[in-house]
């Protein structure tokens, strides 16, 4: 943090020092950490990805709220993040792009916003352990909110945040992995993008493959 290496992502308007295109001053910061401590250049670069949906396609509002608590600042907490798109046993390395997460409304009252409820299991995520935040791919599961969506819980949501048993593996032993289980109550504003309301439905205005397609071209 002090030496600037987890603030190459963001713009300098969010506490970053760098304008315009950062992926080859990220990768170089990987690399060079690498050397020393694979672990280490994962989990730095594990923030970046959690907080890649929000840069991609996030509101003014998300981008400012979470590209500056999670730009080291002295004497405040620096927020880590996680990114949960992978599914558990038996989908993992065979159908990652079947959703197991779920959105629902948990209470809609007239004239405020919508609370959602959000459930994800999640299968090798890096920097779970100390994340503070994870954007999740969910999907409906209320005839009430329309199709697929990423969506921004907090550790400090009502529900369980639950880092999850730590993942065996033979590789990036120094990186804090796991299987985590969210289940959260969280307001609407969080979906990642934004959403309409049509006819009583909430019509997020990015689909989950629509914001990973523009994370992963970039």
């Amino acid at each position: 943090d002090q030496a600037g290496i987890t603030s190459v992502f963001l713009d300098p308007h969010y506490g970053g020092f760098i304008e315009g295109p950062k992926n080859m001053a990220i990768a170089l910061t990987a690399f060079e950490l690498s050397w020393v401590d694979g672990g280490a250049a994962t989990c730095s670069l594990a923030t970046n990805l959690a907080l890649s949906p929000i840069s991609a396609k996030g509101t003014p509002e998300q981008k400012e709220a979470y590209f500056t608590r999670c730009c080291p600042k002295p004497g405040e907490k620096t927020w880590r993040g996680a990114f949960a798109l992978t599914e558990p046993i038996p989908y993992v390395g065979v159908d990652t792009g079947v959703l197991g997460g779920k959105i629902r409304i948990a209470e809609w009252k007239d004239g405020e916003e919508p609370i959602v409820h959000v459930e994800k299991r999640g299968r090798f995520i890096t920097n779970m352990p100390f994340a503070n935040f994870v954007t999740a791919a969910v999907e409906s599961d209320d005839p009430r909110i329309n199709g697929s969506c990423m969506i921004i819980v907090e550790d400090t949501d009502p529900g369980t945040f639950d880092a999850g048993a730590l993942t065996l593996k033979m590789v990036h032993q120094l990186s804090a992995t796991s299987d985590p289980i969210l289940n959260l109550k969280v307001p609407a504003n969080r979906i990642v993008g934004g959403y309409t309301v049509k006819d009583g439905v909430i019509v997020p205005n990015f689909t989950h493959s629509e914001i990973i397609e523009a994370v992963f071209t970039r």
